[in-house]
């Protein structure tokens, strides 16, 4: 037997470090390799770790480490959950931003989001706040 489940999301309303740390998170994040091919493979359709593994050619452990930091600032979400036939559970995920740009300006790293929900979010990291 086979149960789905649809999940909703809102993006950053759990999501508790600082907005500096979130920036520089989320700059590297959009920097790695395997978050970008996970984050494009997520970008059109439904996947789960499974298929983004075995399409993109990630290590499935490093996968699933990339899909849970992702989670977690926001930028990828659990579209559904359902169980398998052997009990189980098979997450399919997709991109929860439409657009991501890092522009360095003026000393500073500017990261601005454009998120599915039609949300902007841009946050400025000062070379000041980085750690030597």
């Amino acid at each position: 037997m086979i149960t789905k489940t649809r999940a909703t999301y809102t993006p950053f309303l759990t999501f508790n470090l600082g907005e500096q740390m979130q920036g520089e998170e989320i700059t590297r994040l959009l920097m790695d390799e395997y978050a970008m091919k996970i984050l494009m493979a997520a970008y059109n359709e439904e996947i789960n770790a499974l298929g983004i593994s075995r399409d993109y050619e990630i290590p499935i452990a490093a996968c699933y480490r990339r899909i849970h930091s992702l989670e977690e600032v926001g930028l990828i979400q659990m579209a559904e959950e359902r169980v398998g036939a052997h009990g189980k559970k098979i997450r399919n995920y997709r991109a929860a931003i439409k657009s991501a740009t890092i522009t360095f300006i003026h000393g500073q790293m500017v990261v601005r989001l454009t998120f599915t929900t039609g949300e902007n979010k841009t946050m400025t990291i000062a070379r000041s706040q980085m750690e030597p």
